[in-house]
């Protein structure tokens, strides 16, 4: 899952939607 965290890290960098990019590692993470 680390991988995937790390590539949702870098998209929220580059586009604005922050929020939703973290709601997904959120969502992965459980």
């Amino acid at each position: 899952m680390k991988g995937v965290e790390t590539k949702l890290f870098q998209t929220e960098k580059r586009k604005p939607n922050r929020l939703k990019s973290l709601h997904e590692a959120s969502k992965l993470q459980k």
